[in-house]
């Protein structure tokens, strides 16, 4: 079995956060939730021992194993209590110490071959001519492609809700004044696949 994930490490303040190592997936033949949560195991079939705590570019999680049960659940998180985990801390001016980290392109696998590459952000990069600036930006976001055909944009925030949708072709400015300060993922797509995804930031 095979799996992999791209992390980026986002924060929704500029204040103090603390980020971690042993970030990784724990597989289950039980559904935990909210109301069934499970003890902490020290343990998951994947795991990534360095701290992410990099910003602005994505992490490559990823590891093969050999299943010894029917599992049907994944979970993604630490699985290791405090004296196990290894934090850092950034921006140690601020106030707020809450962090988080952005998830995309979990892929499961029975083939080991397979998840050899996800496709993240930084797989996109090459594929079309993309300029997009300001980045950081305030009150507009300008978009031009290198390709005469209809092509589509997208603003999700970290939660995956789409907050914006806009067809254009060749260029667009777009008017964000109506966008809350935070980290946004933007998504570029023509008709037929997804041509270009990344972060952006509204100060």
């Amino acid at each position: 079995m095979k799996i992999s994930a791209t992390f980026l490490d986002t924060n929704c303040t500029t204040d103090i956060k603390y980020v971690s190592n042993k970030l990784g997936f724990l597989f289950s033949t039980v559904s935990y939730s909210l109301t069934n949560p499970f003890s902490v195991p020290n343990f998951a079939h994947i795991s990534e021992n360095a701290i992410i705590s990099d910003t602005a570019n994505w992490t490559l999680v990823k590891g093969a194993f050999i299943a010894d049960s029917a599992y049907q659940y994944l979970a993604i998180g630490n699985f290791f209590d405090d004296t196990l985990t290894s934090t850092f801390m950034m921006n140690p001016s601020g106030y707020s110490p809450m962090s988080y980290y952005y998830i995309d392109d979990v892929c499961v696998s029975t083939d080991s071959v397979t998840c050899n590459s996800t496709l993240g952000i930084k797989d996109l990069k090459s594929e079309v001519e993309l300029i997009l600036f300001p980045n950081p930006f305030k009150d507009k976001i300008n978009i031009t492609v290198g390709i005469s055909e209809v092509s589509e944009v997208s603003l999700f925030d970290l939660t995956g809700r789409k907050i914006l949708n806009q067809s254009f072709v060749n260029s667009i400015s777009i008017n964000t004044d109506q966008l809350d300060n935070g980290i946004y993922i933007y998504e570029l797509r023509n008709k037929k696949r997804v041509m270009k995804k990344g972060k952006i930031v509204k100060e």
